[in-house]
């Protein structure tokens, strides 16, 4: 305690910024709004048999990759980094060499797609990745709807315990479809664009 505090004062507890599983996990609860909650998006691993293997991880740690695992927050703020991870992975030699070139210039951060790379793979792992993050979505029981109208018309007879269940999968859900369309948005205003038009398109989207 920063104070002295005197015999039966009330005491109250910061929880800090934890997602709903951490919350569920440590003090048995779940919020409906919680900012700090986020969706762990597994990446795919880079290619172990690149020739630029190495040098992509570096690349990739310039950007905050501390591995293949992303946390994607409630409100999207770092959705952009899916799309940076699968454009790391595509980087062709030539850009990667591009790339560590900016890195020692202290702005890969803002050159990033300007390196050249292979879009047609980079778009068919993309739509991949959208597509596995549906069958994803296709797993959980019921839909967005039906969990929002179960909490609507039954939370009051819910248990503590149903109830928290139904809310986790319910906000689970909800940050997994936002992904989705993020996911499909980007895709459609890239699907005819390559090269210098791509990147002019990308700086478009974001």
């Amino acid at each position: 305690a920063d104070r002295n505090t005197a015999q039966g004062e009330e005491l109250f507890q910061t929880y800090g910024t934890l997602t709903n599983e951490s919350l569920f996990l440590r003090y048995g609860f779940v919020q409906e709004d919680n900012p700090d909650d986020c969706f762990k998006v597994e990446l795919p691993h880079f290619d172990s048999e690149d020739a630029k293997l190495q040098e992509k991880i570096d690349i990739a740690k310039k950007f905050g990759f501390k591995g293949n695992t992303l946390c994607v927050k409630k409100a999207l703020t770092n959705a952009e980094k899916i799309i940076q991870w699968h454009y790391i992975r595509h980087l062709l030699p030539s850009g990667v060499s591009a790339c560590q070139n900016y890195a020692k210039e202290n702005t890969v951060l803002e050159n990033l797609y300007k390196c050249e790379f292979s879009f047609d793979s980079f778009l068919v792992a993309m739509k991949g990745m959208k597509n596995k993050l549906v069958e994803l979505f296709n797993e959980y029981r019921g839909t967005i709807e039906d969990d929002e109208k179960t909490l609507s018309v039954h939370g009051d007879e819910l248990s503590e315990n149903l109830r928290n269940i139904v809310v986790y999968r319910l906000t689970k859900k909800i940050m997994l479809m936002k992904i989705i369309n993020h996911l499909e948005s980007y895709l459609d205003s890239i699907a005819e664009f390559k090269g210098s038009r791509f990147v002019e398109k990308f700086d478009s989207f974001r």
